[in-house]
């Protein structure tokens, strides 16, 4: 989970913000654990926790019984707080890491505005992370959590420079991998999830740039499938018109059989979680949450 408020630049936080949004941070854990899944946060750039001070304000707050941490060393650094530090004193909440680097002197890298601070990554052990501290924490606490290695940008390769800039919509015919297939059932023995087909999908924005290129997608049903791809090449349009977030200009999208393509966003049952910070307070959006799954269990409980 990332985002979850404001930062501290647009708006100083008080203490009041610290507790309503710990609350709002514990609740969703609470109902993750109750699905056999533990919940972690990521601090993240113009987000609500940016630095360690922000960092240490809602682990004095939230139930970390429910709720875990997800670190990522460059973001912290960018903001000047010392990652090494920050993973040694939360090793222990720590489920997920991070390992990207960021270049430049801590001046230089503090003094970064904008989206340049994402261009500043560079190749791990290149800039200012300390990565063998942060691994002799690690090794040294025994984690067994993940690890994902980061590459945001490179200057030393022309050829992924120019794949970066000129990445490719998604296109071809993608089948998921057996990986994965552990069945859930709800309470009345049903499948939670359902198979999901796009079925030569393409979008064409209004400028003629083609986020999605006749994109054919086979998600089985209970099946846990990762996107990848570099940025621009179509992964959130593609998610986006699974939800009814964004029309498609041809082809077919099926949710359990269903064809979805006329289906209003709000009468598809499904659920996404954007990384992007909302401009609305932690607590009206848990109040939104709430109401809509009442609303849900009273409609349930009505129709049986």
């Amino acid at each position: 989970m990332v985002g979850g408020g404001w930062p501290e630049a647009g708006q100083p936080h008080t203490k009041e913000d610290y507790h309503e949004f710990s609350a709002a941070l514990t609740e969703p854990g609470r109902v993750t654990r109750a699905l056999g899944i533990r919940m972690a946060y990521n601090p993240h750039l113009d987000c609500f926790i940016e630095t360690r001070e922000h960092l240490d304000a809602v682990m004095e707050r939230v139930d970390t019984n429910v709720v875990g941490l997800f670190i990522d060393p460059a973001h912290l650094q960018i903001k000047g707080s010392d990652p090494v530090n920050a993973v040694r004193a939360y090793i222990g909440h720590i489920d997920h890491m991070h390992f990207k680097d960021v270049q430049g002197d801590q001046d230089d890298v503090e003094c970064i505005e904008g989206h340049a601070r994402y261009r500043s990554s560079c190749e791990l052990g290149a800039g200012r992370v300390d990565f063998r501290g942060l691994t002799d924490v690690l090794l040294e606490a025994g984690y067994c959590g993940y690890v994902v290695i980061e590459l945001d940008a490179t200057r030393k390769t022309r050829l992924l420079r120019k794949a970066a800039r000129r990445a490719p919509p998604l296109s071809g015919t993608f089948s998921g991998s057996n990986w994965s297939r552990t069945r859930r059932t709800n309470s009345i023995g049903t499948s939670n999830m359902a198979e999901i087909i796009y079925d030569q999908v393409s979008k064409i924005f209004d400028d003629g740039n083609h986020a999605a290129n006749r994109l054919s997608l086979h998600v089985r049903d209970g099946e846990f499938m990762l996107l990848v791809g570099p940025s621009g090449c179509g992964k959130t349009p593609a998610l986006r018109m699974l939800a009814g977030l964004e029309n498609m200009t041809e082809g077919r999208i099926t949710i359990g059989n269903q064809a979805f393509n006329d289906v209003k966003a709000g009468e598809r049952d499904l659920a996404m979680v954007f990384q992007n910070p909302c401009p609305v307070s932690a607590s009206y959006r848990l109040k939104r949450y709430c109401f809509q799954l009442a609303y849900a269990e009273a409609s349930q409980a009505g129709n049986s």
